[in-house]
């Protein structure tokens, strides 16, 4: 584990505070109708990074700030302890427990269904792949993986079974713990995702569910 004093960044103070602030960038699109979360803010010079009132930027795409405050709802529930976010000039951000006061680093990977991107598979070989591909940069870049969290941001997979993902990503990986990410919208909650913590033998699984104003979430495990 680290200590956060080790890292300089923008650190998020509330996450309901940052939830009601990311509701436009989660609903929103822009002037052509292409998703923020897929498309970012489509301003080339600023294409991974949020703008800052101060002048500065956070330096985090709108899906993987989006991904971190949801991972950050789950673990501050689950464990019981204050967990929040910050930027990172290596990585997709920085986790940080204030409780205990430790960090940890995460990447992210999507395995979203772009418009004019290729055809993903469905089911569990869509959450494979979006992997392997990181576990091929780790191949490429020796060290890339080691220490940190990789997080998947999931849709339009259809069914599938975290346990399955856990077992076949057993062994092949260097990263310290993988978790999914996937959109799960009902007829009555639009913004609605599970997270699982994809381990070999058991993979715990989490709901989450995004109020209509934005303004909190009700969480429940469903396996």
């Amino acid at each position: 584990m680290n200590d956060p004093t080790d890292k300089v960044g923008h650190q998020i103070k509330d996450l309901k505070v940052a939830l009601k602030q990311l509701e436009p960038m989660v609903k929103g699109k822009d002037l052509k109708g292409r998703l923020f979360l897929i498309d970012g803010n489509n301003t080339p010079s600023l294409a991974g990074v949020i703008p800052v009132t101060d002048g500065t930027v956070f330096r985090m795409r709108y899906r993987e700030a989006w991904g971190n405050l949801l991972f950050c709802a789950v673990l501050s529930s689950v464990e019981g302890k204050d967990y929040t976010f910050q930027d990172d000039d290596t990585g997709d951000g920085i986790i940080v427990n204030r409780t205990e006061n430790f960090w940890f680093p995460v990447e992210h990977v999507s395995a979203m269904d772009y418009p004019k991107g290729r055809e993903l598979p469905k089911h569990e070989d869509r959450v494979i792949g979006a992997i392997n591909l990181k576990i091929e940069k780790d191949k490429k870049n020796p060290g890339y993986a080691k220490g940190k969290s990789l997080i998947v941001f999931l849709d339009g997979a259809g069914e599938w079974y975290p346990n399955r993902v856990g077992r076949a990503i057993a062994g092949k990986h260097n990263f310290s713990r993988v978790y999914c990410i996937s959109l799960t919208s009902s007829r009555n909650v639009v913004y609605r995702y599970s997270i699982s913590d994809l381990r070999p033998d058991h993979s715990p699984t989490w709901i989450i569910e995004i109020n209509d104003d934005f303004t909190n979430w009700k969480l429940f495990q469903v396996q």
